[in-house]
């Protein structure tokens, strides 16, 4: 099933269960960075915490966002470094 919003870039993603989050974030290796609570988890477009591992910031980010992208860093704390 896809989006259904005005941005063609993001009507076009998927949307994705918590299940399918969960994979896709283990795979990207995401879990070597980022602390995630996946009970914050409603619908992949809105947003839930992550917490760094390295710094210690906390941010927001939507799940598709962080999935559909590649990172140096997903802290966008660290990546200022």
């Amino acid at each position: 099933m896809k989006g259904k919003g005005k941005c063609k870039k993001c009507a076009a993603k998927p949307r994705i269960s918590v299940d399918e989050f969960k994979k896709s974030f283990y795979e990207k290796g995401y879990d070597k960075w980022l602390e995630c609570s996946f009970d914050e988890y409603e619908k992949y477009d809105l947003p839930i915490t992550f917490k760094c591992k390295k710094c210690g910031y906390e941010f927001e980010r939507t799940p598709i966002s962080l999935i559909s992208h590649k990172f140096y860093s997903p802290c966008p704390n660290c990546t200022r470094d």
